[in-house]
This record gives structure tokens, sequence and C-alpha cells, in this order.
């Protein structure tokens, strides 16, 4: 096993990518330090031994994570808040199966947002046009920009033009930083482009 706290990560992620949990288990070190690793190793946990033992060695380090200054920690602790979630989060994590209407419903907004991402990252359209009708407003933040670009940027270019032209709006509405405002007005000229073309793919 890699000592290499970076490399191990990569490596737990892989195994799991494979659903062999059980692997990584065999060489679960509580005294890592890398943060992003204790995290895998908590989903690990989750995996093998339940929410109970997998939430108390999170609570460990639910602190460090909740005063990370890195983005990517930011919605850790609620993907993972309850059993429900932490499933749900898993189960698009590392598998490409997206669930249905009910099961979305049930997510909270940040489990929703990561499917939303995974459908457009394997466009599955139909997928994508169910999630975006029940996106609740609390999703159109900031924190999920780079989301809705993509579908905004998708719906244009599969003719879903009132789709596209709604989520520009929600967006735009928002106190958007510098380079996002400058992002979305290009996502506003290919939808304007894609009508004025009458674009069909």
């Amino acid at each position: 096993m890699q000592k290499n706290a970076l490399i191990k990560a990569e490596w737990i992620r892989s195994k799991l990518d494979l659903g062999e949990p059980e692997l990584v288990f065999e060489h679960f070190i509580d005294s890592d330090s890398l943060l992003n690793l204790k995290v895998l190793q908590a989903d690990v946990l989750f995996q093998l031994k339940g929410y109970k033992k997998a939430t108390k060695y999170l609570n460990k380090f639910s602190e460090d994570i909740s005063n990370s200054p890195a983005q990517n920690f930011k919605f850790t602790l609620e993907l993972r808040k309850d059993s429900t979630q932490w499933d749900f989060l898993l189960d698009q994590r590392y598998s490409d199966r997206l669930v249905g209407v009910n099961n979305y419903l049930e997510m909270n907004t940040p489990n929703q947002m990561l499917s939303l991402s995974k459908a457009l990252e394997l466009k599955n359209y139909e997928k994508v046009l169910n999630y975006l009708s029940l996106l609740p407003d609390e999703a159109f933040t900031n924190d999920w920009f780079d989301i809705i670009e993509e579908a905004i940027h998708q719906t244009a270019f599969n003719s879903e033009y009132s789709i596209a032209k709604d989520l520009i709006n929600k967006i735009s509405d928002l106190d958007l930083r510098s380079r996002y405002k400058e992002r979305l007005s290009e996502q506003s000229e290919w939808l304007s482009f894609l009508q004025s073309k009458n674009y069909i793919p």
C-alpha cells in the first residue's frame, strides 16, 4: 500500500469505483492525516459497517471539515447528514445509476445537484429535464454555477430554448462573481445563436 496520502486517496477512489470497499478496509489506518482521505475512509466504513460506525468516525474530524477553506468540503457533512443522503451520495458517485423522480425529491439540495451533474455527464436528457423541473430555489447559487451553466448549454443545444432561458434568468438574478457573469453572458449568446439559426442537432 502506498504511503503517500494523495496516491492512497486515488487508490481508494479506484476501489470504490470498482465496488471493492473490502480491499480498502484491509488497509484502513485511523491515523491518516489528509482530510480528503479521511472522508473517503468514512465512505468505506459506511458501505461495510453502516451509518453509526461511519458517522462516529466522521465526527472525529467534522470540525476540521467545517473550518476548511477548501470549497470541495463545503457540503461534505450535508451530503452525509443521515443514512438516506449518504446512500444517495455513494450510489450516484460510484455508479452510473440515475434515480427516479420520487427518490430525487427525497434528496437534499447538494445530492440533487450532484445527480443533475451526473445526468449531464451521461447526457441522459430525459433525466436532466426531470431533475431541472424539480430543482428548488436554493439550488441557484454561486456554489452550483458550474452545473447550472452546463445545464444551460445542453438544454439550449437540445432545442429546449425556454428551459435554457429560464435557467439563465434565475441565475442572473443572483449576485454573481464577475467571472460567472462573463460565462453566463457567453451562454446567453450561445442560446441566441442557436435560436437565430434554428439549429437542429
